[in-house]
């Protein structure tokens, strides 16, 4: 009898324990054997693993809640409660957050990591909280090149007016128009056919858009300018995070970072790879005019760092050593 009860009682407990699980909704616009995908996915086993079940993560990948604009007003408004989201979309909150995009900002992926993952990057995380985003970790993303339909572009002159997709974003959009471009936001997963159709004559991205999203299809030039560096971000709302106690903050902090490493190493993975892979699928690689690419990004950079506050933070993200 005893034991009978013995056993009852923990299988209410598990019952308990199962019921009383929260499930929090998670929204990113990338492919779930994408890097990025893949690392959300993880970021969600892990919150799961680290607080023993008690919090669940349902994940919508690839767009299907809206672009990452619309996804990060969602966790705004309590709609959605975590999503991944590029820093070109928070710089309308954070002013600070412009200085992570600026043209060649970045020395390389070790400078990258050096950077977000020290003080600077933390200091950053939680300055958008008063408009109810909380920063959880930084995410890695491949330098930024132009690739093209028909031509290859050797200098920044090459590109004027050729139409080059770009993030739905004030800063991407001027820096695309600093380098010669005319700039055309479109949706990630619209670029595809946007490229196809002639809607658009080229992008920038890194070397995963040609092969894991088979952008090298249509686009069989690819110019590595890699101009920009744009760091993504895990953001969870607000209303979520103010509901944490002060280890389950741990806990998901912990998971974020961990998913960041991880999403790190496969980007690495994938870009070791990518070139050969876009050469077996007919796309010409060419290694443009750096010179002039440095000269044409520089009226940007000067533009944006008159304010002495994002001149210091751009001077010390400079100054890290990696």
């Amino acid at each position: 009898m005893k034991k009978t009860l013995i056993l009852c009682s923990l299988a209410l407990a598990l019952t308990s324990t199962v019921a009383s699980a929260k499930t929090l909704r998670m929204g990113y616009n990338h492919p779930d054997d994408h890097p990025t995908g893949m690392a959300m996915i993880k970021f969600g086993e892990l919150v799961e693993k680290y607080t023993d079940g008690k919090y669940k993560i349902r994940a919508y990948a690839n767009g299907q809640l809206g672009d990452e604009r619309r996804m990060l007003e969602q966790v705004q408004t309590r709609m959605l409660d975590i999503t991944k989201t590029a820093t070109t979309l928070m710089t309308t909150y954070v002013p600070e957050y412009s200085v992570l995009t600026m043209p060649y900002m970045f020395k390389g992926p070790a400078h990258f990591q050096a950077v977000l993952n020290g003080e600077i990057g933390e200091g950053l995380l939680m300055k958008a909280e008063s408009r109810n985003l909380i920063g959880m970790t930084f995410l890695y993303d491949e330098p930024r090149s132009y690739y093209t339909v028909r031509k290859a572009v050797q200098n920044p002159s090459d590109l004027k007016g050729m139409k080059i997709r770009v993030m739905d974003s004030s800063d991407a959009i001027e820096v695309a128009q600093t380098m010669g471009a005319t700039p055309t936001p479109i949706s990630w997963s619209e670029v595809y056919t946007a490229l196809q159709q002639g809607v658009v004559d080229g992008a920038e991205g890194g070397p995963s858009a040609l092969t894991l999203a088979r952008h090298g299809d249509v686009a069989k030039y690819f110019s590595n300018s890699q101009h920009v560096l744009y760091p993504g971000m895990i953001v969870i709302g607000k209303h979520v995070w103010q509901s944490l106690n002060d280890e389950e903050k741990v806990e998901f902090k912990h998971a974020a970072t961990e998913a960041a490493n991880y999403q790190r190493d496969l980007f690495l993975q994938v870009e070791t790879n990518a070139l050969a892979e876009m050469k077996e699928m007919g796309v010409t690689i060419t290694e443009p005019n750096m010179d002039a690419f440095f000269e044409k990004a520089q009226p940007y950079l000067d533009k944006y760092t008159q304010q002495p506050e994002l001149k210091a933070l751009a001077n010390k993200i400079q100054a890290v050593q990696s």
